[in-house]
C-alpha cells in the first residue's frame, strides 16, 4: 500500500464532563479549583484500556487473520450484564485540582485512548514506539488552551463559564513518528427546563448513554451495506487515516438514504453498517454497534474484524453490553441498534434498508 497515512485518535473534549463548585484566586498553583467529575463512573476494571501482547506481532510473519482471532481472545470480557439505570449517578467526591488537571478531567477516556494509540504504533513498528503519558497531556491542553492568557483570566473564564465549548480532538501520528493534534468545535446539546442534566453524571446518562434511554428522541437512520467489507486487515482492527473501505460505505450509504430523505444528499445523523466475508456483522462506518438479542445488548467481537473501540470497550467493561456473533440475517429493516464512539457517545439508530 503506496499511500500515506497516520495513527490517528479521536477524543472528546468536554466542559459538562465536570461541575465547578469553587475556584480559590489565592491558591494559584496548588489547587485552586474543587469540583465533580465523572471519572469514577469511567473507572474501569484495568486503567490500561485493551490489552496487548507483542507476541501477537512477533516478526509480522502471521497472517492477520490469526493475530486477529488471538487479540479477540486476548480481551474476552466476564462482566456481569448490567441495565442501565435512569437514576441519577451519585458522585459526591468532591476533587480540589491544579488548573492543569481540571482541563484534563474534561476529556473522556484520555488514558484508554492513550492505551491503544501505543498499542497501534508497536503493531506498524512506528518509528515514535509509545507516547508517554506526560507529553500526551501536555499535547491535549495545548490543543484546547490556545488563547494566550495570564493564570487570572485563565479562572475567571472557568469561573463564568466562558470556557465551554465542545471540541473534537484528532491526534495524528505520522508515518515517520511526528506527532501532531487539531480540535474541531461541536455543537452544544440542547435541552428544556426540565430534561436540563442536574450534574455533570446525570449528563453522561443524558447526553453520552442517551441511546439507553426509551424515550431519547435522538435518533440516527443506520442502512445496511450491501457489500462486504474485507475485515482481514488491520486497517479496520485499528484506528488510522487510511480508510478509503469505510469511504466507499459511505458513498454507498448516501445513495441508499437518498430513498428517505430529502434534500437526498443529506447524510447527517446517518449510519452504514458493515459485515465481512462470512456475514457476520462487524460495526459502523464511523462507529461501534450493538444489536438487542433478547434483554441483552450483544456487540460483535474483535475477531469479526471490527474497530477495538473506546467507547465499545467501556460498555463491555461496564457490562452494559456482551460480546457475540451477530449474523446478517439476525437484523430487519425497522430494527433499533446502537450505535457508539469515543466522540458522539451511544445513541440510538434504526435501520431503514
Amino acid at each position: 500500500m503506496s499511500e500515506e497515512y497516520s495513527i490517528l485518535a479521536t477524543l472528546r473534549y468536554d466542559p459538562n464532563l465536570t461541575d465547578l463548585k469553587e475556584i480559590d484566586f489565592e491558591d494559584r498553583y496548588l489547587d485552586p479549583i474543587t469540583c465533580l467529575t465523572v471519572n469514577n463512573e469511567l473507572n474501569l476494571n484495568w486503567i490500561e484500556g485493551y490489552k496487548w501482547d507483542s507476541q501477537l506481532v512477533g516478526e509480522n510473519t502471521k497472517d492477520f487473520t490469526v493475530i486477529q482471532q488471538e487479540f479477540s481472545e486476548l480481551n474476552k470480557v466476564n462482566a456481569p450484564l448490567k441495565h442501565l439505570s435512569s437514576q441519577l449517578i451519585e458522585d459526591n467526591l468532591q476533587r480540589q485540582l491544579p488548573i492543569r488537571d481540571f482541563y484534563l478531567s474534561r476529556f473522556l477516556f484520555l488514558s484508554q485512548h492513550l492505551d491503544r494509540i501505543n498499542m497501534t504504533l508497536k503493531y506498524f513498528h512506528n518509528p515514535k514506539s509509545s507516547i508517554m503519558l506526560q507529553e500526551f497531556e501536555n499535547l491535549l491542553i495545548d490543543t484546547v488552551c490556545t488563547e494566550n492568557k495570564s493564570y487570572e483570566e485563565i479562572l475567571e473564564d472557568i469561573k463564568k463559564g466562558d470556557d465551554n465549548q465542545i471540541y473534537k480532538i484528532r491526534v495524528l501520528i505520522n508515518k515517520k513518528g511526528q506527532l501532531r493534534a487539531e480540535k474541531h468545535p461541536l455543537p452544544s446539546p440542547t435541552f428544556t427546563n426540565d430534561s436540563r442534566p442536574l450534574n455533570c453524571s446525570d449528563y453522561l446518562i443524558k447526553v453520552l448513554l442517551s441511546g439507553f434511554d426509551e424515550k431519547s428522541d435522538k435518533v440516527w437512520d443506520i442502512v445496511i451495506d450491501p457489500q462486504p467489507l474485507k475485515s482481514t486487515t488491520p486497517f479496520t482492527t485499528f484506528k488510522t487515516t487510511y480508510r478509503p473501505h469505510y469511504t466507499l460505505a459511505r458513498e454507498r450509504m448516501v445513495e441508499i438514504i437518498s430513498k428517505y430523505r430529502y434534500p437526498s444528499k443529506d447524510s447527517t445523523h446517518c449510519e452504514i453498517l458493515v459485515h465481512n466475508e462470512n456475514n457476520e456483522i462487524m460495526e459502523g462506518s464511523i462507529s461501534n454497534i450493538a444489536i438487542k438479542k433478547g434483554n441483552t445488548w450483544v456487540t460483535p467481537p474483535l475477531s469479526s474484524g471490527c474497530l477495538c473501540g473506546i467507547f465499545r470497550f467501556f460498555l463491555l467493561q461496564k457490562g452494559y453490553i456482551q460480546e457475540g456473533n451477530i449474523q446478517l440475517d439476525e437484523i430487519s429493516i425497522g430494527d433499533t441498534v446502537l450505535i457508539f464512539n469515543g466522540v458522539m457517545g451511544c445513541i440510538k439508530a434504526i435501520i431503514r434498508q
